[in-house]
């Protein structure tokens, strides 16, 4: 047996515009794309004409990775002067 999914709602409608809205996902996602990542949205695009936000973020996480702003995070947590503020500051700004 297949079962529908429930959105909550039963006017097809408001499906309708429920799913044009998670299309524009994508969309918006890759106008703020930069350097190397617009370079590979350029050819991404042409072999992927209609992606669906779910793939199009895996795809984006396997391609660039996900965590990378985690190591930085935690880089700037365990930050700590032990010497000159030259070189706490030196540090600082490497992160």
């Amino acid at each position: 047996m297949v079962l529908n999914p429930r959105f909550g709602w039963t006017n097809v409608k408001t499906t309708s515009i429920f799913i044009k809205f998670l299309s524009l996902w994508v969309e918006a996602a890759t106008m703020h794309l930069q350097d190397n990542a617009a370079k590979w949205w350029k050819t991404y695009k042409l072999t992927h004409p209609s992606v669906t936000w779910k793939q199009f973020s895996a795809d984006v996480q396997e391609q660039f990775g996900s965590d990378d702003y985690r190591s930085v995070i935690n880089e700037l947590l365990d930050l700590k002067q032990t010497s000159t503020v030259e070189e706490y500051t030196s540090k600082f700004q490497s992160l």
